[in-house]
């Protein structure tokens, strides 16, 4: 057993919506590559970045973590789970820095061996010069979408090829890196090679998450054997047996009887500028789509992303507030931990910067909106849960991965 005092500790930030085998390559090799004695996982809660709930609760993607060789896992809270790359990196750093025992950052990417270009990417996206700010409006002015904007401003101003902020993982990774920056974090990052692409051949067994999400849903959880650990596939074929899964429309209705009894200057308060978007969103409601994915056709344009538009609307639904530049976590909430990490629990009870929650009903001020998410979101299931009634998941000393 590593000594307390001496922990050399890894942390992830992922959703595991599910985990699957990229995700254990990723563990795999942040173990084999750093030689830390634990790992720790922050994961998206209820609602994840893409903005729209999870496929799989936060409790079951953190069994899948668990099982599947993670040490320790913590909840992201929602209004950073369900959030873009920069608030969802600043959100998940920043509780790797409040567990005070974590070293190392370990994060997938599509260009691993090109971490010193995204260090510089993130340098320059963090100083902001002049030169930078003027490519990039310019961009947003010709009603280019705010990543394409970015990418081709610091392509101009930063020498930082275009191409290599085009996919979403080295996007994160460089919103890790500007979070390590700005937090003066001691962390050190470690960039690996991402396995999961769209792009990788289906034989290959290595699928992202949205592929697997589309078979499971599709043609049931037999669909997803071969791309998924064993232990996932197991709790998958648990959670759709049991009914214990949100389907992407399921929360359709819910979302328009929040819009239909709401108002624009409501929905505008849930934006973090006024974007004159809420205009645009009445003009769709009066032409009463049936679903979500309608509702976002009508109001989406060549400048605001699909991805930023289902945020604001699962922003309406849950009342989340606007994101604020210093909003910050409040608390560690362990979701769950192998029983052979006590010492690393131990670790950070002492060492942790902010309250750590084990008890959700002991830590009732700290959790109001994720506990609101995790209600509109078994509203999806059909069946009850509570954030308050959970306890932590514990894996034996004995469960094998």
């Amino acid at each position: 057993m590593p000594e307390v005092v001496n922990l050399n500790v890894c942390g992830i930030i992922a959703e595991f919506d599910p985990f699957h085998l990229g995700h254990q390559h990723l563990l795999r090799e942040a173990k084999r590559l750093t030689g830390c004695d634990y790992t720790v996982c922050v994961i998206s809660t209820a609602f994840l970045q893409r903005g729209t709930p999870g496929l799989f609760s936060t409790r079951d993607r953190a069994r899948m973590a668990l099982e599947a060789g993670a040490d320790a896992v913590f909840a992201l809270p929602v209004s950073f789970s369900c959030a873009a790359a920069d608030r969802f990196a600043l959100g998940g750093v920043r509780l790797l820095n409040a567990t005070g025992v974590v070293t190392i950052q370990a994060f997938g990417c599509e260009n691993a061996d090109d971490l010193p270009l995204l260090m510089r990417a993130a340098a320059c996206l963090n100083e902001e010069p002049s030169a930078f700010k003027d490519a990039l409006r310019v961009r947003l002015q010709a009603g280019l979408p705010y990543p394409k904007a970015q990418a081709e401003a610091l392509a101009e101003s930063c020498g930082i090829p275009a191409d290599l902020l085009s996919a979403p993982n080295n996007i994160l990774a460089v919103a890790y890196l500007r979070q390590l920056e700005l937090s003066g974090s001691h962390i050190r990052p470690v960039a690996i090679q991402r396995r999961g692409s769209r792009n990788e051949p289906a034989s290959t067994g290595f699928l992202p998450s949205s592929a697997l999400r589309a078979r499971a849903l599709q043609d049931g959880p037999a669909a997803v054997k071969g791309a998924v650990p064993p232990s996932t596939d197991r709790i998958v074929e648990e959670c759709f047996e049991s009914g214990r899964i949100c389907r992407p429309e399921a929360l359709t209705q819910a979302l328009f009887y929040r819009l239909y009894t709401g108002s624009p200057e409501q929905w505008a308060g849930h934006l973090s500028h006024q974007e004159g978007l809420e205009g645009r969103l009445q003009k769709a409601l009066d032409q009463h789509p049936a679903t979500r994915e309608e509702l976002l056709a009508l109001v989406k344009t060549k400048r605001y992303t699909h991805a930023f538009l289902q945020r604001w609307l699962s922003r309406i639904l849950l009342d989340l507030p606007p994101e604020r530049p210093d909003d910050s976590p409040r608390a560690l909430r362990l979701l769950g931990f192998r029983a052979s990490a006590r010492p690393l629990i131990s670790a950070i009870s002492d060492r942790a910067s902010l309250p750590l929650i084990t008890k959700p009903a002991r830590g009732k001020e700290y959790l109001e909106e994720d506990a609101r998410a995790e209600l509109v979101w078994s509203l999806g299931t059909g069946q009850h849960a509570s954030l308050y009634e959970q306890s932590p998941v514990i894996l034996p000393d004995d469960h094998e991965e």
